[in-house]
């Protein structure tokens, strides 16, 4: 909300929201595209959901503010990176699996193959983000 409130001031502010693809729930899972029109809301309190709809909200949020106040808004649903100080030892399956290249271990892959995964470098990132706010894309 302070950002929202600092950018109303200036109606040639540009906000950035770096939001999740978590947005998108588990519902896509063994699909190879995404909706927008998606449906995930059930009465569940998993964090998983709480994160992805609160992700969500947040969204709506700036992009009702934006409408309203006439201030520029972009989100960037970001997910699946690697690159420098990535942690080696959580949930991040990327993460793991460097971690077990070094340790000269095993890379155990848990699932049955229908998950298609690619990762993109962290500087990719950052150069992808600056076009977003810059260029209006």
């Amino acid at each position: 909300s302070q950002v929202i409130a600092l950018a109303r001031r200036s109606p040639h502010c540009r906000v950035l929201f770096t939001s999740s693809g978590a947005v998108y729930g588990d519902y896509w899972k063994g699909s190879e595209s995404f909706s927008e029109n998606f449906k995930v809301l059930d009465d569940s309190l998993d964090e998983k959901l709480v994160y992805s709809q609160t992700k969500r909200y947040l969204e709506l949020m700036l992009l009702t503010a934006a409408k309203h106040h006439a201030f520029h808004a972009n989100i960037a649903r970001c997910f699946t990176f690697v690159g420098p100080y990535l942690p080696l030892d959580s949930n991040y399956a990327i993460g793991n699996f460097l971690r077990n290249a070094l340790d000269k271990e095993s890379i155990v892959i848990q699932g049955d193959g229908q998950i298609l995964r690619s990762y993109l470098y962290t500087a990719d990132l950052v150069l992808s983000l600056l076009l977003i706010l810059f260029n209006n894309i």
